[in-house]
């Protein structure tokens, strides 16, 4: 398979995903009608988008897989995402330990 095909194939998914996420929130509005959404605006957007980004989140899971699995054979790609991940992970590390001792100063006084 062609790398342009590749690439049309994972767009394709992505861009299902969206019409997708986008389908289920139209749905979602078209059902919840009423003084309700229209006094409470906000927090029914706010509700919306939260729907709109967890469907769009499931739904792209199958694209992003093709994607990996498409950047199997480049092993450059997998040791900066490897590493990418390290840093991610002890930057967490330093702020849980900021945070907590924080806290505990916090309390200390």
């Amino acid at each position: 398979m062609k790398v342009l095909a590749k690439l049309g194939l994972v767009g394709a998914g992505y861009i299902g995903a969206f019409a997708m996420a986008s389908a289920v929130v139209a749905v979602h509005i078209a059902t919840t009608q009423g003084p309700d959404r229209r006094d409470y605006a906000a927090m029914f957007d706010f509700g919306d988008s939260l729907l709109f980004l967890g469907v769009f989140g499931l739904a792209a899971v199958p694209p992003t897989g093709a994607a990996l699995f498409f950047l199997r054979p480049y092993p450059r790609f997998w040791r900066v995402l490897s590493s990418a991940a390290m840093v991610m992970a002890i930057e967490a590390m330093v702020f849980c330990g900021h945070f907590l001792l924080a806290l505990t100063v916090g309390r200390a006084e």
